[in-house]
């Protein structure tokens, strides 16, 4: 569990710095591209940040075993001449004996000297030390990471909670108020547009009076709530068709995988921004796709239905659900995009950048050196260096150096 949270860790921080770089670039890049691309990139990070697991690319060879013979063949060649070099210090050691134990003798007077003045000066700081000494220890002994773990696991059950709470409340009011249509002519427009749009799955159609706006709820079985049924047929044919796309692209999947993902990484605040944004975007790419290549007059009907439902009053939201009218604060990008006409990219080069981008954030991980390789060495071949002729040579470097040059290959 530990490494598994250590591994949502790593993504979260190299996803909300993607995203938190889509994010700023999106003012600059909305005016060249459409709003599919940055539908399909929130998808990517959103699964992303999902699998929490480690996708390693690239598997170093195992270059112990030559490092190892390599070692130790060249370690037991200089034993000899440091036999002879540690005898001949000691030869000198002894004829020199005499001097340094003068120098030994002056040192030893001038320490009992200083001694009486150090005394009083160690036995203030020692008290200090001591209770400096017994936090240090404690900070280093404190499960730090099992306590990450316990916090994000109150957290997300706490957040998972609250949103099936919410859920249960959304059936219960869809129970209680949703009713069969009374009008005709609703189910018949509704047959008319999903065969000009090519959609043949199930779709149920009814009212409900507690919905602010028209809206799809259900993941298995599609159902279009309509909040009354006296409403033009030219704005009926708007509703349905804004409807029809999110029930074709499985707009509500894409919804489930947002809340999912607030729902993990519920102490990112990036996260959230981005799935607020992802929101948006989903209503914007629906928006472009109703309206793609339709002339002007197509485009104001759609924004007069739009407006004609945003009069009856915005702001009750349901989980899991698609809104033909959303808040008010995103109503002008969204005129904004269906009242531009210019022909955009649809963004495959940044969608490319950002799917490498995601797939390098688990696969560097694995373009590393095993740790575990070089520990396994004697401690004292690990860190010595090999007297080859008159160069020295640091065993540990050269070894990463090749490691490296491996991985380049």
């Amino acid at each position: 569990m530990v490494g598994l949270f250590a591994n949502l860790m790593r993504v979260t921080l190299t996803m909300s710095a993607l995203a938190a770089l889509i994010l700023f670039c999106t003012p600059l890049l909305k005016k060249r591209y459409s709003a599919s691309w940055r539908y399909w990139v929130w998808m990517v990070i959103t699964v992303r940040l999902l699998i929490p697991f480690q996708m390693p690319a690239i598997e170093l060879p195992d270059l112990s075993g030559p490092f190892q013979s390599a070692i130790s063949a060249a370690w037991t060649a200089p034993q000899d001449s440091k036999t002879q070099i540690s005898q001949e210090a000691e030869g000198q050691t002894r004829q020199d004996a005499p001097t340094l134990q003068e120098q030994s003798n002056q040192i030893e007077q001038q320490k009992t000297s200083e001694s009486s003045s150090l005394a009083e000066k160690k036995a203030q700081t020692v008290q200090t030390e001591h209770l400096w000494s017994d936090w240090k220890t404690k900070l280093q002994t404190f499960p730090w990471k099992e306590a990450g773990v316990v916090i994000w696991g109150l957290g997300a059950v706490a957040v998972l909670a609250i949103r099936l709470v919410s859920y249960c409340r959304v059936r219960c009011v869809l129970r209680a108020y949703a009713r069969p249509l009374q009008n005709p002519d609703c189910q018949a427009i509704l047959e008319e547009i999903q065969n000009e749009l090519g959609y043949h799955g199930p779709l149920r159609l009814m009212c409900c009076p507690a919905a602010a706006s028209p809206m799809v709820s259900g993941l298995y079985r599609p159902l279009l709530l309509l909040p009354r049924q006296d409403y033009p047929i030219m704005t009926l044919k708007m509703i349905f068709r804004h409807e029809l796309v999110h029930v074709m692209r499985h707009d509500l999947w894409y919804k489930l995988l947002l809340v999912a993902v607030s729902t993990v990484h519920w102490f990112n605040p990036i996260i959230h921004w981005m799935v607020r944004a992802a929101d948006r975007d989903l209503e914007i790419s629906c928006d472009e796709r109703v309206t793609r290549q339709k002339d002007k007059a197509f485009r104001i009907q759609y924004s007069e239905a739009i407006f004609e439902v945003l009069q009856q009053g915005v702001g009750r939201r349901f989980l899991f659900t698609t809104g033909f009218c959303n808040e008010k604060k995103t109503l002008m990008q969204r005129f904004s995009a269906i009242f531009d006409t210019d022909r955009k990219p649809r963004g495959a080069v940044v969608m490319s950048v950002v799917l490498v981008a995601c797939l390098l954030t688990g696969s560097l991980f694995g373009c590393r050196a095993d740790s575990m390789q070089m520990a396994s060495l004697p401690e004292e071949l690990a860190s010595s260096q090999l007297l080859t002729g008159s160069t020295g040579i640091n065993v540990e470097e050269e070894a990463l150096a090749q490691m490296d040059w491996t991985a380049q290959l």
